[in-house]
C-alpha cells in the first residue's frame, strides 16, 4: 500500500490539465478560463508538424514565443484567457499543466 507522508502535498482540482487546439492557422485562440496561483507549463504536442505561438491576449504571433513539438515554457500567468495561440499548420495543439509548487 502507497502512503503519502507530507504536509507539503498538493492535490489539483479536476482541469489542471487540458490540450489547446487551434483549429485554423493564422486564427488565434484564446486560452480560457483556466486559473492558477503558479503558473503554467505549456508544451508542443508531439503530433505537432510546426510551431504554435504563444502571444499575450490581443497581440499577434509576430511578437509571440514558438513552441514546436515536445518543447516547452514555464508562464508565470495567473490565468490561460491573458494568452493567445496560433500555428502554421491547421489543427496544432499545446497541452498545459497547472505548476504546482510549495
Amino acid at each position: 500500500m502507497f502512503q503519502m507522508r507530507s504536509a507539503n502535498l498538493v492535490i489539483p482540482s479536476p482541469g489542471f490539465t487540458g490540450v489547446i487546439t487551434v483549429p485554423l492557422a493564422g486564427t488565434p485562440v484564446n486560452g480560457g478560463a483556466v486559473s492558477s496561483s503558479t503558473g503554467f507549463i505549456l508544451k508542443g504536442h508531439t503530433a505537432n508538424t510546426n510551431v504554435v505561438w504563444v502571444f499575450a491576449r490581443g497581440l499577434t504571433k509576430a511578437v509571440g514565443f514558438p513552441l514546436a513539438s515536445r518543447e516547452s515554457i514555464y508562464v508565470p500567468v495567473a490565468s490561460l484567457d491573458t494568452l493567445d495561440f496560433d500555428s502554421e499548420v491547421n489543427g496544432e495543439r499545446i497541452c498545459f499543466i497547472i505548476a504546482i509548487g510549495n
